[in-house]
């Protein structure tokens, strides 16, 4: 796997699932053969976004039912999910040690994939640092609210602290245009790096829209129509993500 990406917010509601499967069927249609897997334990919803209902979750690889091979579903040609299970105690209960098993679930079928993201659970528990903060770039699914700022903050307090991370992407969601996407970003970084010793990176922005809001509806990515304004802010995300920041 030549990178990893794992989509973190301080709060739900911050467009994290949106973006992280969004960005899944970019790398998957420009880049090569890509991973998702839905971490985000509380409230998976990953596969919806996606049209998919797999037969098999990660509560199957977590309680040895299967390999983690043998959960991948295929999506598409080059895109494939590890989905979650919504109302499992073992998942919701999840602990780091087995964050750390789903890592390595992940590393077991590495070559199989050039590109991974992980959608996690909002906030930083135990099990979502543990399995963020391996190997990964770190990204941040910002939204200009107080609420999010401070758990957006604490994110990234306790991966800089507890795991040593120094560089997070950030991406302003529900935001209009690229300059208010700075000047949210600026605002936030300013309030981070008064703080902690971290290096903030804006890699884009994505609108709330009445188009973004139709993809969840029909359970279709909005990537998948490249004459919306969506589409081309996508493909700007993933060309920054596997490059340079904005």
């Amino acid at each position: 796997m030549k990178k990893s990406f794992a989509i973190l917010s301080g709060k739900g509601g911050a467009g994290k699932t949106l973006l992280a499967t969004n960005l899944a069927t970019a790398f998957a249609e420009q880049k090569g053969n890509t991973l998702l897997v839905d971490a985000d334990f509380g409230l998976p919803n990953a596969h919806i976004m996606l049209g998919v209902n797999p037969e098999r979750t990660i509560d199957d690889y977590i309680s040895g039912k299967h390999s983690f091979e043998e959960i991948i579903h295929k999506v598409s040609p080059k895109l494939s999910i590890v989905a979650g299970k919504s109302g499992s105690s073992v998942l919701v209960d999840l602990s780091a040690e087995n964050g750390t098993k789903i890592w390595h679930g992940i590393q077991s079928v590495s070559e199989n994939f050039d590109y991974g993201i992980v959608d996690n659970s909002a906030g930083a528990e135990n099990h979502t640092m543990s399995l963020s903060c391996i190997e990964s770039t770190l990204v941040i699914s910002l939204v200009d609210l107080p609420t999010n700022f401070l758990d957006a903050y604490s994110t990234i307090k306790i991966a800089n602290q507890e795991h040593k991370i120094k560089d997070f992407m950030i991406c302003i969601n529900h935001c209009n245009s690229l300059t208010n996407a700075r000047k949210v970003f600026d605002k936030f970084n300013a309030i981070t790096t008064q703080f902690l010793q971290v290096s903030l990176h804006l890699i884009g922005f994505l609108p709330k829209s009445e188009k973004i809001e139709a993809s969840i509806t029909s359970r279709k990515p909005f990537y998948h129509n490249k004459k919306n304004q969506e589409h081309s802010l996508i493909d700007s995300i993933m060309k920054n993500l596997d490059g340079n920041a904005l």
